[in-house]
């Protein structure tokens, strides 16, 4: 059975408004914990996503309760779940029984524009940062273009990219506009990701990739999580399946490069799923269609854990510090 690492699903939220317990069997949401040891899933970046509705202190109140549920969460889990904080944890997840949690935002809203909330966001356990949801924020112009220009990073989101780099937390430049795409691979000097788009040239959504955006991703050290949501793969009368993931897999493989591409499925954030995916214990069908297509067992572990572990323990490795600047 291969391992699995999800570089985005958005269970968070169903804990929060409705109860919701992952630790038991639960078939309304996509994720629980036994359909991810069912899976082999060894580590998933569990993200606090704050609707563009909620502005000011009521998105960062929203985005710390999220937080907070998870860590609840792994509490309970007697072990079971682990978060992940340094790359030592994300090493020690592959060898054992547990599964990694670790915890990111969507969307630099609830932040107010304000570094300083950054490091205590870092301090609860943060370790992914997607920079925009759709809409714009304080740092960064969304794909959605909600100002009605791509103005791309402000003078903030550079210092935001900056900071985030030297904490470790990982860039995840998923939602951002083709300018702060661009703008951010300008001052990106260490490991990022997208972390749940697909291609462009497969399917023509403002969320996907062109493929000359999904070559310069993987020219900056990038890499790119491939969602399996049918409204970024097919068109609105199409069904999609297991093999359209395939094929946008493939897809962005012949641009980037194997080393360049993982999942990262956007399970309970997306309001429909492939004909034959019910959720995440289905994660191996995946394999099966690469391996059905003549996959190596080597190439297909680095799109479903190999490049997604490589990525986050390198992103989450500081720089070093030159002592005689300080």
């Amino acid at each position: 059975m291969n391992k699995w690492i999800d570089l985005h699903i958005d269970t968070l939220q169903f804990i929060v408004d409705d109860g919701v317990d992952p630790l038991t069997p639960t078939p309304t949401v996509h994720v629980d914990l036994p359909r991810l040891k069912q899976a082999g899933v060894i580590a998933s970046v569990w993200t606090a996503w704050v609707d563009q509705i909620l502005l000011g202190p009521s998105a960062t109140a929203r985005a710390l309760t999220m937080m907070r549920a998870g860590q609840t969460m792994v509490e309970r889990s007697d072990g079971e779940l682990k978060t992940i904080l340094t790359p030592a944890d994300l090493g020690e997840i592959i060898h054992s029984e547990s599964s990694g949690v670790i915890f990111a935002m969507e969307g630099a809203s609830p932040l107010l524009g304000s570094l300083e909330l950054l490091e205590a966001f870092f301090d609860l356990g943060l370790r992914v940062l997607t920079l925009t949801w759709n809409h714009d924020n304080e740092f960064a112009t969304g794909c959605k273009l909600t100002g009605g220009k791509d103005i791309g990073l402000t003078d903030a989101g550079f210092k935001l990219i900056e900071r985030l780099q030297a904490k470790g937390i990982v860039v995840d430049l998923a939602h951002a506009s083709p300018r702060t795409l661009r703008d951010a691979l300008t001052c990106l000097n260490r490991p990022f990701m997208v972390s749940h788009t697909n291609c462009r040239q497969l399917h023509d959504h403002i969320r996907n990739l062109t493929d000359e955006e999904v070559a310069l991703i993987s020219r900056g050290g990038g890499i790119i999580g491939i969602s399996i949501y049918p409204g970024f793969m097919v068109g609105e009368n199409e069904i999609a399946t297991t093999k359209t993931v395939a094929d946008h897999i493939e897809h962005a493989v012949a641009i980037a490069g194997d080393d360049a591409v993982a999942i990262g499925t956007d399970f309970d954030g997306i309001t429909s799923l492939p004909a034959d995916i019910n959720g995440v214990e289905d994660l191996p069908r995946i394999a099966a269609e690469l391996e059905r297509r003549g996959w190596s067992q080597q190439r297909i572990e680095k799109i479903a854990w190999r490049n997604a572990a490589r990525l986050i323990g390198d992103a989450m490795t500081p720089p070093d510090i030159d002592e005689s600047e300080e």
